[in-house]
Protein backbone atom coordinates (compact mmCIF):
# COMPACT_ATOMS: atom_id res chain seq x y z
CA UNK A 1 0.00 0.00 0.00
CA UNK A 2 2.85 2.13 0.63
CA UNK A 3 4.98 3.95 4.00
CA UNK A 4 8.76 3.54 4.66
CA UNK A 5 8.83 0.37 6.86
CA UNK A 6 9.80 2.83 9.82
CA UNK A 7 9.14 1.42 13.40
CA UNK A 8 6.18 2.72 15.57
CA UNK A 9 9.09 4.58 17.38
CA UNK A 10 9.07 7.17 14.36
CA UNK A 11 5.59 7.57 14.61
CA UNK A 12 5.79 8.56 18.30
CA UNK A 13 8.90 11.43 17.48
CA UNK A 14 6.69 12.55 14.75
CA UNK A 15 3.29 13.03 16.76
CA UNK A 16 5.19 14.38 19.63
CA UNK A 17 6.70 17.08 17.30
CA UNK A 18 3.39 17.42 15.30
CA UNK A 19 1.62 18.20 18.81
CA UNK A 20 3.42 21.12 19.50
CA UNK A 21 1.26 22.85 16.75
CA UNK A 22 -2.03 22.16 18.72
CA UNK A 23 -4.34 19.84 19.57
CA UNK A 24 -6.61 20.02 16.46
CA UNK A 25 -3.88 19.20 14.24
CA UNK A 26 -2.07 16.64 16.24
CA UNK A 27 -5.33 14.83 16.25
CA UNK A 28 -5.76 15.68 12.23
CA UNK A 29 -2.35 13.87 11.60
CA UNK A 30 -2.87 10.99 14.40
CA UNK A 31 -6.64 10.06 12.51
CA UNK A 32 -4.92 8.28 8.97
CA UNK A 33 -3.04 6.06 11.56
CA UNK A 34 -5.63 5.27 13.99
CA UNK A 35 -8.01 4.61 11.22
CA UNK A 36 -5.21 3.10 8.85
CA UNK A 37 -4.12 0.78 11.55
CA UNK A 38 -7.59 -0.65 11.99
CA UNK A 39 -7.44 -1.47 8.18
CA UNK A 40 -3.93 -2.84 8.32
CA UNK A 41 -4.83 -5.47 11.04
CA UNK A 42 -8.61 -5.46 10.10
CA UNK A 43 -9.01 -5.27 6.52
CA UNK A 44 -8.80 -6.97 3.22
CA UNK A 45 -6.55 -6.47 0.35
CA UNK A 46 -9.36 -4.85 -1.12
CA UNK A 47 -10.43 -2.04 1.43
CA UNK A 48 -6.90 -1.36 1.72
CA UNK A 49 -6.40 -0.71 -2.03
CA UNK A 50 -9.75 0.97 -2.03
CA UNK A 51 -9.46 2.69 1.64
CA UNK A 52 -6.00 3.20 3.16
CA UNK A 53 -4.29 4.15 0.01
CA UNK A 54 -6.17 7.02 -0.72
CA UNK A 55 -6.28 7.96 2.79
CA UNK A 56 -2.63 7.55 3.08
CA UNK A 57 -2.28 9.36 -0.04
CA UNK A 58 -4.43 12.48 1.29
CA UNK A 59 -7.07 12.00 -1.49
CA UNK A 60 -10.04 11.16 1.46
CA UNK A 61 -10.50 12.14 4.82
CA UNK A 62 -11.31 9.45 7.39
CA UNK A 63 -12.57 9.42 11.04
CA UNK A 64 -12.94 7.15 13.85
CA UNK A 65 -16.94 7.10 14.77
CA UNK A 66 -16.53 5.49 18.52
CA UNK A 67 -17.28 7.46 20.95
CA UNK A 68 -21.17 7.25 21.69
CA UNK A 69 -23.73 9.66 23.67
CA UNK A 70 -23.86 7.02 26.57
CA UNK A 71 -21.36 4.71 26.63
CA UNK A 72 -18.58 6.93 25.99
CA UNK A 73 -15.20 5.43 24.34
CA UNK A 74 -16.13 2.06 25.10
CA UNK A 75 -15.83 0.31 22.11
CA UNK A 76 -17.68 -2.84 23.92
CA UNK A 77 -20.17 -0.73 25.13
CA UNK A 78 -21.59 0.68 21.23
CA UNK A 79 -25.18 0.62 21.25
CA UNK A 80 -25.32 1.74 17.45
CA UNK A 81 -26.60 -1.41 15.77
CA UNK A 82 -26.36 -3.17 12.20
CA UNK A 83 -28.68 -5.29 11.12
CA UNK A 84 -28.30 -7.76 8.30
CA UNK A 85 -31.00 -7.42 5.36
CA UNK A 86 -29.99 -9.42 2.69
CA UNK A 87 -26.45 -8.86 1.42
CA UNK A 88 -25.75 -5.34 3.79
CA UNK A 89 -26.03 -4.08 6.64
CA UNK A 90 -28.17 -1.48 7.64
CA UNK A 91 -26.51 1.18 10.31
CA UNK A 92 -28.22 2.62 12.60
CA UNK A 93 -27.37 4.98 15.83
CA UNK A 94 -25.37 7.53 16.69
CA UNK A 95 -21.71 8.97 18.05
CA UNK A 96 -20.49 12.10 19.26
CA UNK A 97 -16.87 13.85 20.24
CA UNK A 98 -15.65 12.74 16.61
CA UNK A 99 -12.72 14.18 15.64
CA UNK A 100 -12.57 15.30 12.26
CA UNK A 101 -15.97 13.92 11.56
CA UNK A 102 -17.24 17.75 9.60
CA UNK A 103 -14.69 17.05 6.67
CA UNK A 104 -14.61 12.81 6.68
CA UNK A 105 -15.56 10.64 3.79
CA UNK A 106 -14.78 7.42 5.31
CA UNK A 107 -15.85 6.48 8.79
CA UNK A 108 -14.73 3.26 10.84
CA UNK A 109 -17.68 2.60 13.20
CA UNK A 110 -17.83 0.52 16.30
CA UNK A 111 -21.27 -1.00 16.12
CA UNK A 112 -23.32 -4.46 17.24
CA UNK A 113 -23.96 -7.19 15.23
CA UNK A 114 -24.38 -10.14 17.71
CA UNK A 115 -27.97 -11.01 18.64
CA UNK A 116 -29.95 -9.41 21.82
CA UNK A 117 -28.15 -10.75 24.76
CA UNK A 118 -24.78 -12.31 23.37
CA UNK A 119 -21.22 -11.47 25.05
CA UNK A 120 -19.97 -8.16 24.20
CA UNK A 121 -16.60 -9.10 23.04
CA UNK A 122 -18.85 -11.45 20.17
CA UNK A 123 -21.38 -9.07 19.17
CA UNK A 124 -19.02 -5.84 18.21
CA UNK A 125 -18.00 -5.18 14.45
CA UNK A 126 -15.70 -2.62 12.85
CA UNK A 127 -17.23 -1.37 9.83
CA UNK A 128 -16.16 0.89 6.83
CA UNK A 129 -19.00 3.19 6.76
CA UNK A 130 -18.68 6.44 3.61
CA UNK A 131 -20.25 9.24 3.54
CA UNK A 132 -23.96 8.65 2.07
CA UNK A 133 -27.04 10.33 2.03
CA UNK A 134 -28.32 8.67 5.90
CA UNK A 135 -25.04 9.80 7.38
CA UNK A 136 -25.62 13.13 9.41
CA UNK A 137 -22.69 15.16 10.51
CA UNK A 138 -23.19 18.18 12.61
CA UNK A 139 -20.24 20.54 14.35
CA UNK A 140 -21.85 21.05 17.83
CA UNK A 141 -18.75 20.83 19.65
CA UNK A 142 -16.54 23.94 20.14
CA UNK A 143 -14.11 22.78 22.09
CA UNK A 144 -11.38 24.85 23.58
CA UNK A 145 -7.86 23.84 22.15
CA UNK A 146 -9.03 22.13 19.23
CA UNK A 147 -11.76 23.99 17.42
CA UNK A 148 -10.39 23.36 14.20
CA UNK A 149 -10.40 19.56 14.42
CA UNK A 150 -14.08 19.48 12.97
CA UNK A 151 -15.17 17.39 15.98
CA UNK A 152 -18.96 16.57 15.26
CA UNK A 153 -21.69 14.25 15.85
CA UNK A 154 -22.70 11.76 13.37
CA UNK A 155 -25.94 10.18 13.47
CA UNK A 156 -26.33 6.85 11.18
CA UNK A 157 -30.50 6.72 9.83
CA UNK A 158 -30.56 3.42 7.76
CA UNK A 159 -27.25 3.59 6.57
CA UNK A 160 -26.93 0.60 3.81
CA UNK A 161 -23.05 -0.65 4.19
CA UNK A 162 -22.57 -3.26 1.41
CA UNK A 163 -21.48 -6.62 2.87
CA UNK A 164 -18.13 -6.82 0.84
CA UNK A 165 -17.23 -3.83 2.60
CA UNK A 166 -17.38 -5.70 5.81
CA UNK A 167 -14.49 -8.11 4.58
CA UNK A 168 -13.52 -10.62 7.13
CA UNK A 169 -13.45 -8.14 9.86
CA UNK A 170 -17.02 -9.52 11.16
CA UNK A 171 -15.22 -13.15 10.90
CA UNK A 172 -12.64 -11.95 13.19
CA UNK A 173 -14.15 -9.82 15.80
CA UNK A 174 -16.68 -12.84 16.25
CA UNK A 175 -14.54 -15.00 17.18
CA UNK A 176 -14.63 -13.80 20.67
CA UNK A 177 -12.00 -13.42 23.58
CA UNK A 178 -8.96 -13.90 21.16
CA UNK A 179 -10.47 -11.07 18.90
CA UNK A 180 -10.68 -9.02 21.55
CA UNK A 181 -7.74 -9.10 22.31
CA UNK A 182 -6.27 -7.65 18.98
CA UNK A 183 -8.50 -4.85 20.05
CA UNK A 184 -7.27 -4.46 23.22
CA UNK A 185 -3.47 -4.05 21.70
CA UNK A 186 -5.38 -2.13 18.83
CA UNK A 187 -6.70 0.47 20.80
CA UNK A 188 -3.48 0.31 23.16
CA UNK A 189 -1.31 1.60 20.45
CA UNK A 190 -4.13 3.81 19.46
CA UNK A 191 -4.18 5.50 23.31
CA UNK A 192 -0.38 5.87 22.66
CA UNK A 193 -0.34 7.59 19.36
CA UNK A 194 -2.92 10.32 21.36
CA UNK A 195 -0.52 10.10 24.27
CA UNK A 196 2.21 11.08 22.67
CA UNK A 197 0.85 14.23 20.68
CA UNK A 198 -0.53 15.61 24.27
CA UNK A 199 2.30 15.06 26.06
CA UNK A 200 4.49 17.24 23.35
CA UNK A 201 1.37 19.57 23.88
CA UNK A 202 1.13 19.96 27.54
CA UNK A 203 5.52 19.77 27.43
CA UNK A 204 5.63 23.14 25.49
CA UNK A 205 2.66 24.90 26.80
CA UNK A 206 3.75 24.18 30.16
CA UNK A 207 7.63 25.66 28.98
CA UNK A 208 5.85 28.68 27.03
CA UNK A 209 4.60 29.37 30.67
CA UNK A 210 7.49 28.92 32.54
CA UNK A 211 9.47 31.50 30.16
CA UNK A 212 6.29 34.08 30.85
CA UNK A 213 6.16 33.38 34.50
CA UNK A 214 10.07 34.14 34.36
CA UNK A 215 9.78 37.22 32.21
CA UNK A 216 6.54 39.04 34.60
CA UNK A 217 8.97 37.79 37.97
CA UNK A 218 11.68 40.18 35.78
CA UNK A 219 9.12 42.62 35.31
CA UNK A 220 8.07 43.01 38.66
CA UNK A 221 11.51 42.86 40.28
CA UNK A 222 12.58 45.88 38.37
CA UNK A 223 9.99 47.65 39.39
CA UNK A 224 10.33 47.29 42.71
CA UNK A 225 14.18 48.02 42.32
CA UNK A 226 12.83 51.44 40.58
CA UNK A 227 10.51 51.88 43.28
CA UNK A 228 13.03 51.40 45.98
CA UNK A 229 15.74 53.97 44.39
CA UNK A 230 13.21 56.53 44.60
Amino acid sequence: VGGREFPWTHEVMAMEEVGVLGAALGCAFAMPSIVGEALTRFGTEAQKEKFLKPILQGRRISAEALTEPRGGSDFFGATTRARRVGREFEVVGSKRFIVGAQEADVFTAYVRTGEEGAPPHKSISLLIVERQPGVKVEYLYGLMGTRGGGTGRVTFSNVRVPEEVIGDVLARITTGLVCARRLEEFMTDQKLDDLSTVSRLLQDRAEASMRRAIEETERRRTLFSRSCQR
